[in-house]
Formats: structure tokens, sequence, C-alpha cells
């Protein structure tokens, strides 16, 4: 039976940058590169804006470090719902 194991969504509605909304893999299929993979191919097909964004909650430890390993940057933070966002960009 095949199963989906994650899924990843961007906002392409900015010509400049394309946003990172959501990208989730199940906890059983987590840290054997399928979110890199779905990065990649989405990067591909996003290469005409140039910049992606995303936000991580900071105390996402886990989710900065990734974000980090990939080459994203910090460039700014905001606040929400009682918590700090942090602004991540790369360059494609």
């Amino acid at each position: 039976m095949d199963k989906i194991a994650g899924h990843i969504f961007f906002d392409c509605s900015d010509k400049d940058k394309a946003y990172l909304a959501r990208l989730y893999v199940l906890p059983s299929y987590q840290r054997l590169g399928i979110c890199e993979k779905l990065l990649e191919q989405a990067i591909a097909i996003n290469k005409i804006q140039g910049r992606i964004h995303l936000k991580v909650n900071s105390e996402n430890i886990k989710g900065l470090s990734f974000c980090e390993k990939l080459g994203f940057k910090r460039i700014g933070q905001l606040y929400e719902d009682g918590g700090t966002l942090l602004i991540m960009e790369k360059e494609i």
C-alpha cells in the first residue's frame, strides 16, 4: 500500500520571492532525506522568484537547525500569538 510520507506547500504569488508555507514529513519518515528532496524539487520549480522565505518558531530548535543546514539565513522576526517567529530567506 502506498502512503503519503509528507507534503510541501508554496505561495508563489509574489514575483520576487516564493513563500514556503508548509513542509511536513510524518515522524516515522523523518531523517531519511525526504524533506531535502521535497525542498530541492520546490526550489527547481520556483527558481524564477530568486528567493524563498519561510517562518519558523524560535523555540523549534530542530526546525531552525534544519533550515540553517539547508542554507536559509535569518533576516528578521515577528511576534505572533505570544511567540516569536524567525523570518528566514534562501537565495535560489
